[in-house]
């Protein structure tokens, strides 16, 4: 399986676990709006040079929530990623500008009568650099599963995947979803985390009241993109992969906002270029690097 196919299920199922909250979300609408952002330190390539990393994203919400316990929403947003490459012969000189992503997602969520929960997650994506086509950088995908409460503190469930990538075959893959509350303070759940990154990853949490939450956690990332016409790889695709390890806070002053600081560690990290026929081009592993960042979210009624 590849990972990358999972960005699309981490982004929109972390809609699942929000309308979770101990109390359970409110009826009616709800809409939010969040924006964040992270850095990456400057980390050195194998074969000579470097680059460091700045992350923009911000993000729309809109969900129905249901006095039976279904809800359906809508969720987009815009994420710009901006490399600074410095002397980098393995890829050259600057192999790509500013990466944009465009997502959009309907997240769908049933209520069964036993302790089941049936959900399904419909999403379309283009994921394309600066001056490439929209249309180039188009993915979509969906999931389809089921979770069940075993007890008032653990909710675990099973589903399928569906995801098609940049150059590659549609891929289908397992996913599992875990909430699991330890007792009054710590859980562990899977999903996105605090903070403004993406990828699938696991989680510790401490809640030691309710307005503050402190998370350990490590997390998989993958950012696949079009590139455009003018670069080492004219209309091909690039690949940033990476493992984080990460600890943050998420400060919730009242219901209508959070606000979540948060830092850590890049490891494992590849980049990859692959020419417009899918083969491969070039690929430098580079060092670890340090990353920190925060994220403001608002919610209205």
């Amino acid at each position: 399986m590849k990972y990358r196919h999972i960005l699309i299920l981490v982004a929109l199922v972390n809609f699942y676990h929000a309308s979770q909250g101990q109390d359970g979300p409110p009826e009616g609408w709800v809409s939010s709006v969040s924006s964040g952002y992270l850095h990456q330190s400057n980390s050195d390539l194998d074969n000579g040079g470097g680059f460091g990393l700045d992350q923009a994203t911000v993000q729309y919400d809109l969900s129905r929530f249901q006095a039976d316990g279904n809800s359906y929403g809508f969720s987009t947003s815009y994420t710009v990623w901006g490399y600074d490459f410095s002397n980098s012969p393995g890829v050259g000189a600057a192999p790509w500008g500013d990466i944009n992503m465009l997502d959009f997602g309907v997240p769908l969520r049933y209520k069964l009568d036993n302790g089941w929960r049936v959900f399904a997650v419909p999403s379309i994506r283009s994921t394309f650099e600066d001056n490439a086509s929209f249309s180039d950088g188009l993915t979509y995908g969906g999931i389809f599963g089921a979770s069940y409460e075993v007890s008032d503190r653990l909710t675990i469930g099973p589903g399928l995947g569906a995801s098609s990538s940049i150059e590659e075959s549609m891929n289908f893959f397992p996913i599992i979803l875990i909430n699991w509350e330890l007792n009054d303070c710590w859980s562990v759940e899977t999903g996105r985390g605090l903070g403004a990154t993406l990828g699938p990853g696991v989680f510790m949490n401490y809640d030691p009241d309710k307005k503050w939450r402190i998370q350990f956690g490590s997390r998989y990332e993958s950012l696949r993109f079009r590139l455009n016409d003018e670069g080492i790889a004219p209309g091909g695709a690039a690949e940033d992969k990476n493992v984080s390890f990460f600890t943050g806070a998420r400060y919730s002053p009242n219901p209508g906002m959070q606000f979540s600081i948060y830092g850590g560690l890049k490891f494992f990290g590849s980049l990859t270029i692959d020419d417009n026929t899918g083969a491969e081009v070039s690929r430098e592993d580079y060092d670890g690097a340090f990353i920190g960042g925060f994220m403001a979210k608002f919610f209205f009624k």
